[in-house]
């Protein structure tokens, strides 16, 4: 007996659409830290590889939480990049946002999923803007 074309390789449907979902929220995540970089005169063109030094991160989170965030490290070395990001993750730990499952190395080694996902830290700082962290 045939299987219908839509349900004959659900691998592959359930790839689309986690590739689909992929291409939304990173336009939209896109769009939604240029909004705030824009203030400084900055943009990102790709949310996956432009934040993993850690360096446009940190100027996002000062725009968005208005504080004044430790200077980024100068270096290129992944070291230095995962300081960067870890001044980031303090930061939205310090004012109550929880991120479970990834930590600096996951944004420094530009693992998009967890980037973008619903708990991951473009999330948690879009939906907390409205929350009294920012004080």
């Amino acid at each position: 007996m045939s299987v219908p074309a839509h349900m004959a390789d659900t691998e592959s449907g359930g790839q689309k659409l986690d590739n689909v979902w992929e291409r939304q929220q990173q336009k939209a995540f896109t769009a939604w830290c240029n909004s705030h970089l824009r203030k400084r005169s900055l943009k990102i063109e790709n949310i996956q590889t432009d934040l993993s030094d850690g360096k446009l991160f940190l100027q996002m989170m000062e725009v968005v939480g208005d504080v004044k965030l430790p200077k980024a490290a100068r270096g290129k070395m992944r070291i230095h990049k995962i300081q960067n990001l870890n001044g980031v993750m303090h930061y939205l730990k310090e004012k109550g946002i929880r991120l479970v499952g990834i930590g600096a190395e996951e944004i420094c080694d530009e693992n998009l999923k967890l980037i973008l996902r619903p708990s991951g830290p473009l999330f948690s700082a879009s939906i907390s803007r409205t929350s009294p962290w920012r004080r």
